[in-house]
Parts: structure tokens; C-alpha cells; sequence
């Protein structure tokens, strides 16, 4: 997949240019505001190399922070401010695109907010926080002399004792890193390619992600082609690649006894790679239906527009995901794809260029062999030659211009990077938006401006902050710590490959001045993104003007050639940015010291017991009417740590679901600037509402963690509904339910089958009605209420003693019953949902229109309810779902390409009580609904037949092994644990070892009683419970949305058993005509 990074502006500047654009495919967004500057290299910060971070967009795994080494901008310097301005904002969404970073230096620097005090008694607060910091860096330095690995001099986090790490290069010069790790059963290995769509030929836009693609189908000592994907399979593992500008990454992740085996697979793709014509072909649809699914995301979007205003000699100009029509229709005609693949693969894919990383429970030693024993043999070459080419809010908040501020290190490449500011308007604030701007520059003087002194407090309490995090860094995944350390291996010199963006240096004041040197109004971007036809671009361009006509137009018309995107490129006069320059607002300050920055980090386990998936449970340590109150005091992470989660119970949100979601967002707004501090300095919370009431979740540093939770919950309990943050709420909430909307059809096809599956649940237009409707005078109803009556559940979890958990069970109570309103919610009205019983031997189809005009795509959700489920049945359909994953993907999705999306596996729905069946879900640019369900049922009577009936007991044993490896693998992180506890305590189930039974469950799992478990399921048309949400797109809209009993008019052989067709108007009363399945009774036994 190609994973772009998030920008919010092009980087491209020498004329003043006025932009708009065109593309608007809805009646309303949001505004926002933003300023990027342009930086180039020299900023040396942290650990002794640069550091770099970009925000990367990926489909089906986590988002990701990266570090990167700067070099020089080539893009040139001089010239005035530019704007682009769009008279249809170009996205599909209504929301603003404020997704970015904080990060290094800058970072954190650029909190804006209100002045309070005099500077005489800031500047003595900053020397006493200069003095502490001090003290607290002295205190910690001797952690970081201590070498990692084999004597190779990394520094490595003092808590990191488990691992031990190796690096080497071979003779070939590929450079890898290994680590040991003991206590895992799981391995993982990345390799990553310095290559990406930067180099892509500029007759072949997107080769560089389609080559990623190739590698996984054959190589000559494998040529099967899922042999890999088999493989990873069949040991429980997971596998992934992104291509990005300038980086292309594999990884995957296996049982550790299959580690050796697909790892020598693995290796191939970097040898011997088929690249045969047939796959050719075929993975070119798969390629173009990924750009299709694109098309649509504001993200994407905005990025490409960016791309579009580029100077076109730049590589960050080219369009990197590929189609059909950049890959095969419009190449020379002498062109041959899999020609060009071969020369691409030739002259980046050689081992000087790559770097892989291995995770495993293997030795050190083992693990040195497998690197050279199965990629010694890669080939190098010269690499060729690089080609040319308080008051953390703004003064705006606080006016009521604006809902939010971002601010931090955005798009980050080779050559430059952006340090992105962007502001979130209000209605209010959009008349404004070039006093916000002011704003912006005026703070960037601000900093130019302090003292030596003043930033040397801030800088030390960032180092703080960040070596504190560094000291007691927590594991993650095998999986992402390998991808992770692939790429600092691209990046990062030896001793700084694990620490590099953790560790600080001591401030330079020479690294800020060149920092700031380039946050300049002559090298802004500004964007304006707004609503209906005043919607604009404000950006900062380098164009080539010196071929048009003198008398050329002031506006230019203009297309994005790839998205089809409209805009406008306008002059725009300099004389305003002199004027935002030369402004000056008095209510603008440098941060406070840090009231949240942890300095206590003791350890109060009295023992220590393994990681483990059935670890020992918590303690009901108190429990009344009001509250009950859980502990367990960490013994396996020896993490100065606490996860404290407050849930209230109550049946409010269950009865208006818009009015509980609007107070949590109306929550949000009210303490984000109080609590940003604590963020910060790496604590966390949120809020939610939900069937069963509102969850508060604290995380962070046991020292501070509580002070937060006290602050928080202190604000829930007693705030005031005002009007003029009523408003912003609203507008934001209704903004986030009109995006739904433009969501994509298989996003759809799952909130349809959960309207359709469970009791209570509103539909999204039903809550945009409500939400529209809403007053503040409803929102005060709903909070009084709330605090009349509930009662909550307290988990506490981590470094905080049985003490300090009962002392937070009678602060909850007495701040609860200070109003003095409060009555305990009695058990019988403790909320919660059940789950839909479909019909036996009826295949319920809900057709529905994409509700986006534009978009191309379909999508088929089908969902083969099993009932309620014991442990043991459960186990036994998640051992199908293993077994059929990789045939399901192999056959829908590379053989028939039906789709980029398509997926597998158990959807279970707990309603206190356990309800499970097996999902299929498939998102197709070039098939209908009706046609993939055909394909589903094909596919399924072909698994039946060539698989499951056939499996050899061994094979049935190294399935089962890897399922039971994934079941019992111990959480990485201390959250892990509490989460898995928590959910026992929420569901009044209390199994603690649910996991020993699910894997109990496997391990005594036959072939026969699978055979069974699938035809009662799945094939038998008489007896199998199933509904398909079918979303047509715009290619494959339906003659007519059919209602009541019918035949698709293209039964397959297997379709016997009746169809009754639905309508989306038809989803409630299809809930209301069915039974629902029941609730054990022990959950409030064993609750209350």
C-alpha cells in the first residue's frame, strides 16, 4: 500500500499566489486555518542526529510517528506570502484536516496562550524551573553511558533489560539490526529499501508501490504465490509493506518455531523475485482499486492538491499510488510494464541500500546466522547518484475564533520539511482568519525574541519529559518494533539508532536561530479551508511563472490531474504579511512550567510474576451502592505507571444516545486547555458514552496520573453548560455525523449490520436530527440527570496502592454526593443491549445506495450469525477463521481481484452474554454487490470441498498451534492487562481465564467438529442464520431497491434456502419483528 505523509500545504514558494478550488461535493465544512513553514537542514537536536517526523496514512495498521535525517532545501528562498483560495473546498469531508505532530525543538515551542502575571515573576518561576530541571537531567545522565548489544555502543532505555541487540554489516553491506528477546513467542523482521515514489520514472507514476506489490507474488525458489502469505498463516503471524516517497518497508510477524522458515521466504522477495506476466496483470487491478478507494479521503486529498502546486521538476510533485491509467493507459507506446519493474527492481534493490531488523526469542548468535546464511547472498552495487530535483491555546481560543490549535513537525523528506500550525475557525472566526495569522507569526517573534534563559527552561523540561519516557519505555509488538527499527536504521548513525528522538541535546542557541530562520512570512504556506463558496487555500508556492504572458490573468483555472480536483491560483498582495508582522498582541506568553511532570517514579510491586494472558485478578476492595472499587497493583511491567478507569452507569445515553455524545464532546472542548499540560508531560485521558453509560480513562505516570483524574473529574461532575461552547460542541459533533455520509461503502455496510444486529442502536441520521435539534438547556437536562443518578464501577490498575485506589473510591463518591441529589442507580436498571436472533433458513439482504455520489465503489457485508456460543464453540469458529483467512484473501482478492479490501474473520458481539458468528467484507471498484455475494458463495462451497474436508491432521495441528500461540502470547504493556481485566469487570463476567479456555477450546477442536460447525453456519441454506449488507456505489447502482421475499435473478447452486430483501428504511421494524437472544443471569449476580 502507499502510505503518504499528512501535509497540510506544499512546501513551494517564490510568487505570490491566490488559489481556489473547486470539488465541493457537499453543502457544508468546517473551517480551519493553517501556516506551514518551510525548514531545511541544520536543526541538530536530539541524541546527536536530526530528527524527523511525518504523519503516515495507512489503511489497515496503526499510524506512526518517524524520525528522519535532514538535508539541504531544495526549493528555494525569497519572494511573498501566497494564498490559494477555493470557492468549493476540494475535500469530501466537512471537518478540518488538523491531524499533526508535536515533536523536538519546535515543537515545543509553539503553545500559545494568555498572559497572566508579570514577566518578573515568570522569569523567577522559569530560574526555579531551570534549577529543578537541572537537577532532574544531572540525576539521570549516568543511565545513558551504559552500552546495548555486544559492546556496539547504542544507547538503549535502563528499563529495556530483556533485549539484547546486535548490529551488523554484512560483506554484501546490508546493515541489520537483532534483538533477543527471550520472553516473546512471537517473531518479527522488517527490511526496509531506501526507495520510494521520489524515484519513480516520470513515464510511470506509481511503479516504485506497484513494485512493493510484485514482491509477494513468487520468487524462483518459492514460485508459488501465496506460498508467503500461507505461511505467515499458518503460524498465527501477520504481514504488511507501505511504499512512501522515499521509503519502501516489509514486514511480518510469525510463531516463533516458524520464524526460520518464512523468514527464508521472506528473504527471496530481495533475490529472485518472478515478476511474472499473469501476476503482473492481475496485481495491476489491485493497485488501481487501492488509488480508488483513495480518491475520497480528505486526507489524501488535501495532500495531493499540495502536490499539484509544486514546482513540477520536484519529485513531491509526482503522484506516487498508481492506476490503471498512469501504470498502462497512458505510458509510451513502447512501454512495457514488466520490463520497467525488472530495470526499477535492478537499480534499487540492492542490499547497500536496505536495512532489516529481527525480533525473536532466538539467541543472538542464531539470529546473525539467519541473517547470513539467507541474506548474505543479496546483491550490492554503488548506489547511484541522488537526483536534483493557562495558556497552551491561542489568544483565537480564547476570542472564540477557533475550537483547536495543532501545532508540530508535519511532512518530513529527504530535502526539507514542514512545521505545520494549523487552527481549527469557528463560524465566528472565519472573518478573522487573517487576525489568526497574525497570531501565528506574532508567536514565532515571540520565541525570537526571549532569552537565552527563558527557552533553556523550556527546552531542559522537554528533555525531561522526553528522557523520562525514554527511561521507563515500554514494550511494544515484535511486529512494529522490527518495522520500527528498519527504518531508524535508514536514518540514524549506530550509537542513536534506539534513541534517536528521545534523548535531547543541550540546547544550541545557533540550532533555534536556524530553525527560526526559516519561520519566516516569506516562506509561509497558508491554507484557508472553508464552506460553501467563500472556501480557500492559502499557500506559499514556488511556481514557474517565467513562461507566461505578461498580461497572463490573475486567477488561474486549474485541474489536479490526478483526484480531478478544481482550483484556483490567484496573486495575492505581500503587504498583508507585513502587516501580520508588524502587529502585536500583549496576551501572548512562553509556556509555564509544567505542573504535571512526574519526579517520583518508585516501584511499590512487593513481588514479580511473569507476563502472562491469565494473569492474577483484581480485588473487589470496596463496594457499596455507589461505587465498587477494583485494584491490582502491578507485579509483571515494573512500570512506575497507573490505568485508571471510572465508568458511570446509567441508561441515559442508551435513551438518547446524541445528547450523551455531545456532552462528552462538550467535556473535551471545556478541558483541553487545562489538561494539556498533562499530555504534554505523557499522561492521557478520554471520555466516551456508550449502551452502558460514560467511561473517564486516565493513563500516564503513577506520580501525576491522579492529579489529572481529580481534575477531570471534578469538571464533569460540577461544569456549566454554556452557550457559547454549547454551540461550537454542536457545530463540531454535527460536522463529524455529516461526515458519515462520505464514509466508505464497506464502513457502511458495518454500521448497517449493526443497526440491524442490536437492540437500541440508532442509526446516524437519526442522531444528526437529535443533534440538530439540541438545546443547552437539553444538555444541562442531561448532565442533571446524570449526576441524580448513577453509580460507578472504578477500576484501578498499575503502580498505586489498595490505599490510594480506596481513597479515589470516596473522593468519586463524595464529589458525587456533594450536590446532594444523588441516588444510587438499583441493579434492575443497570443498561445494557442485546443482540438480534436471525432467522433460521432466511438470507436477509439490506440494498442501500453509497450515500457519496462520487464514490466508485461497493461493497458486500455479510454476516453468518453461530448464536450464542459456549467457550468452547467460540474457539472453534475463531479455528475456522484461521484456517480460512489466507484461501479467502489468496482466492477473492489475488486470483479474482475482486477488490483491494477484502477481509475475514469472527465477529463477536457482547451483550452480557456472548454472541458470535464468522464475517466476510469486500470493497470492489469493478464488481456489484450482487456479484461478489455470488463469488462469497462460491468461494465458501470451495473451501468446504478443497480445504476443510481434506485437512490433514497435521496441518489441522499447526493451525491450532498458532491460534493457541496469539491466544496465550502475554500482553506487551501494562495497559494490555488492565484492558483485558476490565472488560470481565464491565460484563459482570469475571473469567479470568477466558483465554486458557479459548485456547482449551482449540486444542480439543477435531477436523469433524469444524466440518459441522461450518455447515451449520454457513452452507446449509435450511438452517443457517445470515443477513449481506449491500452497498451499491456509483458504478453498480441497482435497477431497484427490492423489498420483501425475492431471487437475486442469479442463484447459485448453493442459494435454496428464501431471500428476503431489505431496505434502509426497513432496519427498525426488521429489529423490532425479531426475538432477541437472552442475557445470563449471573452477570448481575456476580456484578452487584
Amino acid at each position: 500500500m502507499f502510505k503518504p505523509q499528512n501535509s497540510t500545504g506544499s512546501s513551494f514558494s517564490s510568487s505570490p499566489i491566490l488559489t481556489n478550488a473547486t470539488g465541493l461535493r457537499r453543502a457544508k465544512s468546517n473551517h480551519s486555518f493553517s501556516t506551514t513553514g518551510c525548514t531545511a537542514s541544520g536543526i541538530n537536536a536530539i541524541g546527536g542526529s536530526s530528527a524527523r517526523g511525518g504523519w503516515y496514512l495507512e489503511d489497515d495498521e496503526e499510524d506512526g510517528f518517524e524520525e528522519r535525517r535532514e538535508r539541504s532545501n531544495s526549493f528555494g528562498a525569497g519572494g511573498s506570502c501566497s494564498v490559494v483560495r477555493s470557492n468549493s473546498l476540494p475535500f469530501q469531508k466537512t471537518k478540518s484536516n488538523s491531524s499533526l505532530a508535536m515533536m523536538s525543538l519546535t515543537g515545543s515551542l509553539t503553545r500559545i496562550g494568555s498572559n497572566s502575571g508579570s514577566n518578573s515573576s515568570l522569569l523567577r518561576s522559569l530560574h526555579s524551573s531551570s534549577r529543578r530541571w537541572t537537577s532532574l537531567i544531572r540525576s539521570m545522565e549516568h543511565l545513558w553511558d551504559r552500552e546495548g548489544g555486544q559492546g556496539m555502543g547504542m544507547e538503549t532505555s535502563p528499563q529495556d533489560t530483556d533485549r539484547s541487540y546486535r548490529l551488523l554489516r554484512l560483506p554484501n553491506n546490508l546493515r541489520a539490526i537483532l534483538v533477543s528477546d527471550p520472553t516473546t513467542d512471537k517473531s518479527a523482521a522488517a527490511l526496509s529499501v531506501r526507495v520510494g515514489a521520489s524515484q519513480d520514472p516520470p513515464e510511470a507514476p506509481g511503479l516504485a508501490h506497484f513494485c512493493e506489490h510484485m514482491l509477494f507474488l513468487g520468487t524462483d525458489k518459492y514460485p508459488r504465490e501465496n506460498t508467503y502469505k500461507d505461511l505467515v498463516n499458518k503460524s498465527g503471524g501477520s504481514s504488511n509493506a507501505f511504499t512512501s516517497m522515499d521509503l519502501t518497508l516489509y514486514k511480518f510477524q510469525a510463531s516463533a518455531d516458524a520464524f526460520a522458515g518464512v523468514l527464508d521466504v521472506f528473504a527471496q522477495f530481495f533475490m529472485c523475485p518472478l515478476f511474472t506476466e499473469s501476476a503482473t496483470g492481475r496485481e495491476l487491478k489491485a493497485v488501481d482499486a487501492e488509488n480508488s478507494k483513495n480518491l475520497t479521503n480528505d486526507s489524501r486529498r488535501m495532500w495531493q492538491i499540495t502536490k499539484a502546486v509544486a514546482t513540477p521538476s520536484h519529485p513531491w510533485s509526482k503522484f506516487s499510488t498508481g492506476s490503471l491509467q498512469t501504470l498502462k493507459e497512458d505510458v509510451p507506446p513502447a512501454f512495457d510494464l514488466r520490463d520497467a519493474l525488472l530495470r526499477f527492481y535492478a537499480e534499487h534493490y540492492y542490499a547497500g541500500n536496505m536495512a532489516l531488523a529481527l525480533v525473536s526469542r532466538d539467541s543472538l548468535d542464531v539470529l546473525e546466522g539467519h541473517v547470513r546464511d539467507k541474506f548474505g547472498a543479496i546483491r550490492d552495487r554503488e548506489p547511484l547518484a541522488v537526483r536534483e530535483g493557562d495558556g497552551e491555546r491561542t489568544a483565537a481560543v480564547r476570542a472564540g475564533w477557533a475550537s483547536g490549535v495543532h501545532a508540530g513537525l508535519g511532512t518530513s523528506q529527504d530535502d526539507f520539511c514542514l512545521f505545520e500550525v494549523t487552527v481549527a475557525l469557528t463560524e465566528e472566526g472565519l472573518p478573522h482568519w487573517q487576525d489568526v495569522a497574525s497570531l501565528i507569526f506574532q508567536y514565532v517573534h515571540l520565541i525570537g525574541r526571549a532569552s537565552p534563559e527563558e527557552l533553556l527552561v523550556l527546552w531542559d523540561e522537554l528533555r525531561v519529559i522526553s528522557a523520562t519516557a525514554f527511561r521507563f519505555q515500554q514494550k511494544s509488538s515484535e511486529y512494529s518494533y522490527a518495522a520500527d527499527l528498519a527504518r531508524r536504521l535508514q536514518y540514524h548513525q549506530d550509537r542513536h539508532v534506539l534513541s534517536a528522538g528521545h534523548l535531547f541535546d543541550p540546547l544550541e542557541e545557533a540550532s533555534l536561530s536556524a530553525c527560526l530562520a526559516h519561520m519566516t512570512e516569506e516562506k509561509a504556506i497558508l491554507t484557508l479551508s472553508c464552506k460553501d463558496n467563500q472556501s480557500r487555500f492559502f499557500h506559499r508556492h514556488r511556481l514557474d511563472l517565467s513562461a507566461a504572458p505578461r498580461n497572463s490573468p490573475a486567477v488561474l483555472d486549474l485541474v489536479e490531474p490526478w483526484y480531478q480536483i478544481p482550483y484556483q491560483l490567484e496573486l495575492f498582495p505581500a503587504h498583508a504579511t507585513r502587516e501580520w508582522a508588524c502587529a502585536h498582541v500583549d496576551s501572548l506568553h512562553l509556556p509555564r512550567p509544567n505542573p504535571f511532570v512526574a519526579e517520583e517514579f518508585e516501584i511499590l510491586a512487593p513481588s514479580y510474576e511473569p507476563p502472562s494472558a491469565t494473569p492474577s485478578p483484581p480485588a473487589l476492595v470496596f463496594a457499596n451502592p455507589c461505587v465498587h472499587v477494583w485494584h491490582k497493583v502491578d507485579l509483571s511491567y515494573k512500570q512506575p505507571r497507573a490505568h485508571i478507569v471510572l465508568e458511570f452507569a446509567t441508561p441515559l445515553p442508551q435513551r438518547d444516545p446524541a445528547a450523551a455524545e455531545l456532552f462528552v464532546r462538550y467535556l473535551e472542548h471545556t478541558l483541553a486547555e487545562s489538561t494539556y499540560d498533562g499530555v504534554v508531560a505523557g499522561l492521557g485521558w478520554s471520555i466516551s458514552s456508550h449502551a452502558r453509560g460514560l467511561t473517564l480513562r486516565f493513563s500516564g505516570f503513577s506520580h501525576k496520573v491522579q492529579t489529572l483524574l481529580h481534575k477531570v473529574l471534578e469538571s464533569v461532575l460540577t461544569t456549566d453548560i454554556h452557550d457559547a461552547l454549547f454551540r461550537l460542541s454542536r457545530e463540531k459533533a454535527i460536522d463529524a455525523y455529516r461526515n458519515i455520509a462520505l464514509a466508505r461503502p464497506d464502513e457502511h455496510g458495518q454500521m448497517f449490520l449493526s443497526l440491524l444486529l442490536t437492540e437500541g442502536r440508532w442509526a446516524w441520521k437519526e442522531k444528526l436530527q437529535r443533534l440538530e435539534s439540541l438545546q443547552a438547556e437539553d444538555l444541562a437536562h442531561f448532565h442533571r440527570e446524570l449526576m441524580a443518578r448513577n453509580s460507578v464501577t472504578l477500576g484501578v490498575f498499575g503502580n498505586v496502592s489498595e490505599e490510594s485506589a480506596l481513597g479515589l473510591g470516596e473522593l468519586v463518591e463524595r464529589l458525587m454526593r456533594r450536590n446532594g441529589r444523588f441516588e444510587p442507580l438499583c441493579p434492575s436498571l443497570q443498561p445494557f443491549s442485546r443482540a438480534v436472533m436471525l432467522d433460521a433458513g432466511v438470507d436477509h439482504r439490506l440494498c442501500a445506495i453509497v450515500p457519496n455520489d462520487a464514490d466508485t465503489n461497493s461493497s458486500l457485508s455479510t454476516y453468518f450469525q453461530a448464536g450464542l456460543v459456549t467457550a468452547a464453540q467460540t474457539a472453534q469458529l475463531m479455528l475456522l477463521a484461521q484456517i480460512m483467512k489466507e484461501p479467502c484473501f489468496t482466492q477473492l482478492r489475488t486470483r479474482e481481484q475482486l477488490g483491494y479490501i477484502v477481509g475475514s474473520g469472527v465477529k463477536s458481539m457482547w451483550f452480557r452474554s456472548m454472541v458470535a458468528g464468522l464475517s466476510f467484507r469486500v470493497l470492489s471498484k469493478t464488481h456489484g454487490p450482487e456479484d461478489i455475494l455470488d463469488r462469497l458463495e462460491a468461494f465458501l462451497g470451495q473451501f468446504h470441498r478443497e480445504i476443510l474436508t481434506v485437512l490433514s491432521l497435521s496441518e489441522l495441528e499447526r493451525h491450532k498451534e498458532a491460534l493457541i500461540t496469539n491466544l496465550l502470547e502475554p500482553p506487551k504493556k501494562m495497559v494490555g492487562e488492565a484492558s483485558m481485566h476490565w472488560e470481565e469487570i464491565v460484563n459482570g463476567t469475571l473469567e479470568w481465564k477466558r483465554n486458557q479456555l479459548y485456547a482449551d477450546g482449540v486444542r480439543e477442536a477435531g477436523r469433524d467438529d469444524l466440518i459441522e460447525l461450518f455447515d451449520s453456519v454457513c452452507l446449509n441454506k435450511e438452517k443457517r442464520r445470515v443477513v449481506s449488507v449491500m452497498m451499491h456505489g456509483k458504478h453498480h447502482r441497482p435497477m431497484r431497491i427490492l423489498g420483501g421475499e425475492g431471487t437475486t435473478g442469479k442463484d447459485g447452486p448453493n442459494l435454496r434456502g428464501r431471500v428476503v430483501y431489505l431496505k434502509e428504511e426497513d432496519c427498525l421494524a426488521f429489529r423490532a419483528a425479531h426475538a432477541l437472544f437472552p442475557c445470563s443471569p449471573s452477570m448481575f449476580t456476580s456484578k452487584y
